[in-house]
């Protein structure tokens, strides 16, 4: 820790270099989430935790370029990427994700902003 109560974060994750973050934000239990080219990650102050996209697991992130976060009132994490959006539940540590279909307004591809209102909706403006 430096003078002003500090402490340097780390810059690696499963030998990556974390760069390129796009968006981060806090969860209600004090966990800090980053989003960046390397899927989702989750500090917990000491480590992080990658979540990352496989083609192979319908529950996994959409996609790995994170662009936008929001925490929604359930305290679930609404992840925007550059082909969709996921969102994560703490209760079963899984990814449910969202497309586009005819029956809804969803935007398909890029995500960049997910916002929720006062009736607690989550939205993609």
């Amino acid at each position: 820790m430096n003078e002003q109560g500090f402490k340097r974060i780390p810059t690696e994750v499963e030998g990556r270099t974390v760069s390129d973050i796009t968006t981060i934000i806090e969860d209600q239990e004090g966990f800090l989430w980053l989003g960046s080219d390397l899927g989702l990650l989750k500090y917990n102050g000491y480590e992080y935790i990658r979540y990352k996209n496989n083609p192979k697991d319908s529950t996994s992130l959409h996609d790995n370029s994170v662009q936008s976060l929001q925490v929604d009132y359930r305290g679930d994490i609404w992840v925007g990427t550059k082909t969709g959006v996921s969102r994560y539940s703490k209760a079963c540590d899984c990814f449910f994700r969202y497309s586009s279909t005819p029956n809804n307004s969803m935007p398909n591809g890029f995500i960049s902003d997910i916002i929720e209102d006062q009736n607690k909706n989550i939205g993609l403006p």
